[in-house]
């Protein structure tokens, strides 16, 4: 991946810098990499794709989308939601914009109770959602639209299920079991 291999630069600069000695395995930055993040080889075989959390078609220059190619962007999902239904979200929320003059959108996931492993080592919390919320405001800055999506991270034909922000936001409080309050946008975008 390009972005590893300037990451590993990054790091070989610093240790000269530093003065640190390769010798030591816990210096190289492969190792660096793999104990801190998720690697390419966490999703190899593990039966899920690297979903990406803030989706490159929703960026308009080459730099905004190559800079949705990130691990630290990305989520485990099953290869159905990910290639088929959230990907279809994903295309239907951009003709949302249509009217708006900007169109904010927030997306994430809800943490899951299993693991991708890789040797026997917890290594990638596996999603048991997605969500995504927009909020469109005209030249004005007056919200003009808004919505939110949430769907489980499985291998079903449910399709995501569309709704009102205020019920995503109730939605994420118990899947959550958050006591506080969630406000994705400003006055609910209303």
């Amino acid at each position: 991946m390009k972005l590893q291999n300037v990451t590993k630069r990054n790091i070989e600069i610093y240790k000269i810098n530093q003065g640190i000695l390769e010798a030591n395995e816990k210096n190289d930055p492969d190792y660096l990499i793999r104990t801190s993040q998720a690697v390419d080889a966490d999703y190899r075989n593990s039966g899920y794709n690297r979903g990406h959390v803030n989706p490159r078609l929703h960026h308009v220059t080459a730099d905004g989308q190559n800079a949705t190619f990130t691990f630290t962007n990305v989520a485990p999902m099953t290869k159905k939601l990910n290639n088929n239904i959230w990907n279809q979200y994903e295309n239907k929320t951009i003709g949302y914009a249509d009217g708006c003059t900007t169109m904010y959108v927030v997306t994430g996931i809800v943490p899951g109770n299993n693991w991708i492993k890789r040797m026997n080592t917890d290594r990638v919390n596996i999603p048991s959602y997605v969500w995504n919320a927009y909020c469109c405001v005209d030249n004005n800055d007056k919200p003009i639209k808004s919505g939110a999506g949430l769907k489980e991270n499985d291998i079903s034909d449910r399709p995501v299920n569309e709704m009102a922000i205020n019920d995503l936001q109730g939605k994420l409080k118990h899947l959550l079991k958050f006591s506080g309050n969630i406000a994705m946008f400003f006055n609910n975008c209303a």
